[in-house]
């Protein structure tokens, strides 16, 4: 039952992030950077690398314009990051991974003179039952994250 609580909640957190940018406003980012937290454990994630990639590809298509760290500086307002965050640990009983996943794009900006960050759309999903890994999963949930913003994480 919780488990079922924790899904609806992030389902509903999505759609709330939708108001605020769409796949069609990602051509005007510049300076987006894509942002590996890795919080797996026991090998659950392996494929950061290859996810990284095939999120910036995904921006690109988009027309979104990369972050260079030897050319661009971090500028408030003009700085994002599209953050991929892995939630995993391997059950011992059952040896299979199970957690969570977010994906975001988000800006830092200062108010009050605390910083904060602003997302502009956001996708979660909740896992469990991976024998091996979840690097498939996070791959199809980068490419679910991109056809949501496309639909505007419509209600279905």
């Amino acid at each position: 039952m919780r488990t079922i609580l924790i899904a609806l909640l992030m389902s509903f957190a999505t759609q709330a992030g939708a108001e605020f940018m769409t796949y069609k406003d990602l051509k005007n980012l510049k300076h987006i950077e894509v942002i590996i937290q890795d919080s797996a454990k026991n090998a659950c994630w392996t494929n950061l690398t290859e996810s990284r990639k095939y999120a910036e590809e995904k921006l690109r298509v988009a027309g979104a314009t990369l972050f260079r760290p030897d050319r661009d500086e971090k500028v408030q307002g003009e700085y994002y990051g599209l953050v991929i965050e892995v939630r995993s640990r391997r059950s011992k009983t059952f040896n299979t991974c199970y957690g969570s996943m977010r994906i975001a794009i988000s800006t830092p900006f200062s108010l009050n003179g605390r910083m904060h960050e602003a997302t502009g759309f956001a996708y979660s999903s909740i896992f469990s039952g991976f024998r091996e890994n979840v690097n498939k999963g996070v791959i199809e949930s980068i490419q679910e994250f991109f056809e949501q913003s496309k639909n505007g994480f419509a209600l279905e």
